[in-house]
């Protein structure tokens, strides 16, 4: 077995075992095989330097922002699979993070698509999550057949009120008929808060368990040049019960891709910008996102210089 890398910037936490694609023990094993007895998995997003490079230089950021690429690791390190975006230019380029797009579901063992994930364009974030439009929501099916369904998560009406809420289903309308809750932190996340805390999700079965007795959702603490500079981040998803089918942990997954792009995908929480007035730049700290009824309001910092 390999020595585990240096931690960095997309790259497993520290302490996992980071082995060659879909191998443990010298023996392959398939993604689906490898996410059903996993009792928890590492999904680490792939640095995008042009966007880097483009926000440094005060760019259009926007107009430079790349699909998405995500690695999936079990608890031991090894890669079971791929999530690769793909959406159109210019959805990402107006729209980012709420833009449509599809995620599809690799095994690193064979390069085979195994999964597909469907996710429509949505006001969530700008505006209250109090009609359909404006919650957010994925639905992941088998590849080839749209109607094949593994699961679906969405928010429901209202968001979860002062902290984000998800319902995670095995039919296409999750909300009031789900398997999985998840609920976030109460009212404040993200921002420069990123590089100072974990940021965690609990997992529950209903809003009368105790909150967090499935497992949880982890957006892992970033060191200061990972927060500043990129918006990849690294998450652990943890099973507490050990019952879940492998179409319940994709769709577990499929729910850390979606917090990931609605909580996450934001601009840096430090940027300085040519300011209107001729020679002065214009820098901004956003020291966190207030969150109510699905409405992301950022308390943010501004100073010229």
């Amino acid at each position: 077995m390999s020595p585990p890398p240096q931690q960095g910037m997309g790259q497993p936490p520290q302490g996992s075992m980071v082995n060659p694609a879909g191998q443990w023990g010298g023996e392959a094993i398939g993604a689906w095989e490898g996410v059903k007895v996993a009792n928890k998995l590492v999904v680490a997003q792939e640095i995008n330097w042009l966007e880097v490079a483009a926000d440094q230089a005060n760019c259009c950021e926007a107009c430079c922002e790349r699909p998405n690429l995500y690695k999936v690791y079990n608890e031991h390190g090894v890669e079971l699979m791929q999530a690769s975006e793909k959406s159109e230019f210019c959805n990402r380029c107006c729209c980012n993070p709420r833009h449509t797009l599809t995620l599809t579901y690799v095994d690193s063992n064979t390069q085979e698509a195994i999964a597909m994930v469907d996710r429509p364009c949505k006001l969530g974030g700008a505006c209250p999550a109090l009609i359909d439009c404006c919650q957010h929501e994925m639905t992941v099916f088998h590849v080839g057949n749209s109607q094949d369904l593994i699961g679906s998560v969405k928010q429901p009406p209202c968001g979860g009120m002062l902290r984000p809420e998800l319902h995670l289903g095995t039919t296409r309308e999750p909300v009031g008929n789900y398997f999985a809750n998840i609920t976030g932190p109460c009212c404040c996340f993200g921002g420069v808060t990123e590089m100072c805390c974990d940021q965690v999700f609990e997992i529950s079965s209903d809003k009368q368990s105790v909150r967090g007795n499935l497992g949880s959702i982890v957006k892992v603490k970033g060191d200061a040049a990972q927060e500043f500079l990129t918006d990849a981040d690294t998450f652990h998803l943890n099973f507490v019960d050990r019952s879940f089918s492998g179409e319940q942990k994709m769709t577990l997954l499929t729910s850390l891709l979606l917090l990931d792009y609605m909580f996450f995908e934001q601009n840096s929480p430090f940027e300085c910008r040519p300011c209107a007035g001729e020679g002065e730049t214009c820098c901004s700290i956003t020291l966190f996102e207030m969150y109510c009824c699905g409405l992301l309001c950022p308390c943010t910092i501004k100073c010229k210089k």
